[in-house]
């Protein structure tokens, strides 16, 4: 009994000794690990095209200054959207309409021209019919990979969703006070922007209450881009024959006569067989 009792002393002996060791090393091994390890940076750079759009919104500071409860004030938070140096704001306005590359584009946004991002983003999409359709276009029109324009229109969605009805009086002020210094200092890119603009909210404003608002919003749409089409803009032509074809929306304005002049004059500007838009056209 002695010598078992002798042989389990030295073997447990052993073990707690054993274990007491790897211990100390885990905890010197940890110790060592947590000197030599360099701290992690902190992430500041926008996130690239392809990941998370909460992300992407969140480097852009987007969700934080567009929350209902981030400014009180209705003058500051104009104040902070619309930039006083007009300079710059021709600048930013030219580099969102070229759109060199998406993630360049979703770098240069600014918070004062969300409201215009979403309403560029519908804008496009209901000219080409589907967000496939526009980033298929896009990519014959400027040779960008066909998978970053459609990731880039799908971040243009997400935000769009995520923020128009949030303070949407307030972004669609900013964005008209925005655009109208660009007007006003001959930006006809800006010029056929407020258009668009304006033709957008007209089909936003669904309430049926809302009818003669939309009324308004259609026809400004329309005198500025008669302007634009007598100074020789096509885009503008294009856009401006559609308006003239709302019949269903707004029969006040229907010219299908004057929609297929300003297709014809869009067609010998731009080489492009506006052929079967003119067919759908009804007299």
């Amino acid at each position: 009994m002695k010598k078992i009792s002798s042989k389990v002393t030295i073997i447990l002996s052993v073990t707690i000794t054993t274990l007491l060791m790897l211990y100390v090393y885990s905890i010197n091994f940890n110790n060592k690990n947590n000197a030599t390890e360099p701290a992690s940076p902190e992430l500041k750079s926008v996130a690239p095209v392809g990941t998370n759009p909460e992300i992407i919104s969140s480097n852009l500071g987007l969700a934080d200054d567009f929350s209902p409860n981030s400014i009180d004030s209705k003058e500051s938070k104009r104040s902070n959207l619309i930039p006083n140096d007009k300079s710059n704001l021709i600048n930013t306005e030219k580099k969102l309409y070229k759109l060199e590359t998406p993630a360049e584009s979703l770098a240069s946004f600014n918070k004062h021209v969300l409201a215009e991002y979403c309403l560029n983003y519908f804008s496009t999409v209901s000219t080409y019919g589907s967000v496939e359709q526009a980033a298929d276009n896009l990519t014959n029109e400027t040779g960008h990979d066909n998978s970053e324009l459609n990731q880039w229109f799908s971040n243009a969605q997400f935000e769009c969703q995520k923020y128009q009805n949030v303070s949407e009086a307030d972004m669609l002020l900013a964005v008209d006070n925005y655009l109208i210094e660009s007007v006003n200092l001959g930006n006809e890119v800006a010029q056929s922007k407020y258009a668009s603009m304006l033709s957008q909210r007209s089909i936003f404003a669904q309430d049926l209450h809302q009818r003669d608002i939309r009324l308004k919003f259609h026809q400004q749409a329309i005198e500025v881009l008669t302007k634009l089409s007598n100074k020789g803009h096509p885009e503008s032509m294009l856009s401006l024959a559609m308006l003239l074809t709302e019949y269903i929306h707004f029969p006040e304005t229907y010219d299908s006569d004057l929609a297929r002049q300003y297709l014809d004059r869009y067609e010998a500007l731009t080489n492009r067989d506006m052929s079967k838009l003119k067919q759908t056209i009804a007299d």
